[in-house]
């Protein structure tokens, strides 16, 4: 409700006179506190300690003081980073797969597919080793071979999105290539990166 305006008269509305009424009646009831009067104290200087007055630590200019200054800081976490607590025994079931028969597929198999599982067809035993460990991200490289984990570590990725094992660049007349596949001594007794290295080589590796 605003304010009512008659003929040569202001008044306000019955809100605002309750309002202002009791504006007194509750102020008298307020007591602002004083504040308290305290003794005057002065702290002689007579009997401060120099020895815990601030000192500015020597300012590091050079290699030589930051190499002294982190070998000090070293040795004074040493004890701090020492490796305490006993090892984890490990309770993971872990089943080792170091041999598989191996072989080409023919067109046997495509006919008769029961035949392969049952284990039909000159098989090869091989042994399997990581063939890929890291792996490679680079602008205006033709992929050969990619992998899908991008973290730069298949042993402990931190990413998964599509990397590179193996690429090829053109420059001029030629063609750079670079395989992060671990071929060397693998091709005598792994099938699969003697045929990939044979096609890396002739430039069917894509």
């Amino acid at each position: 409700m605003g304010v009512i305006v008659s003929k040569g008269s202001r008044r306000r509305d019955f809100f605002a006179n309750v309002a202002s009424s009791h504006a007194d009646v509750r102020k008298a009831d307020l007591t602002e506190p004083a504040p308290p009067v305290l003794p005057e104290r002065n702290l002689p200087a007579g009997r401060s300690n120099p020895r815990a007055a601030f000192k500015p630590t020597p300012k590091i200019d050079t290699p030589e003081a930051l190499r002294r200054a982190l070998e000090q800081e070293r040795r004074r976490v040493a004890p701090f980073l020492r490796q305490l607590a006993p090892a984890v025994e490990a309770t993971r079931i872990v089943a080792p797969l170091v041999a598989f028969d191996w072989r080409m597929e023919t067109e046997a198999d495509r006919r008769d597919f029961g035949a392969t599982l049952a284990g039909a067809g000159d098989w090869q035993r091989v042994g399997i080793a990581p063939l890929l460990v890291t792996c490679f991200r680079a602008d205006r490289w033709t992929p050969i071979l990619t992998t899908g984990s991008g973290g730069g570590n298949l042993v402990v990725p931190t990413a998964w999105s599509v990397a590179l094992a193996a690429a090829e660049k053109r420059d001029g007349a030629g063609v750079w290539r670079l395989c992060q596949v671990a071929l060397a001594g693998r091709t005598a007794t792994n099938p699969v990166a003697a045929l990939f290295a044979r096609r890396l080589v002739e430039g069917r590796g894509n």
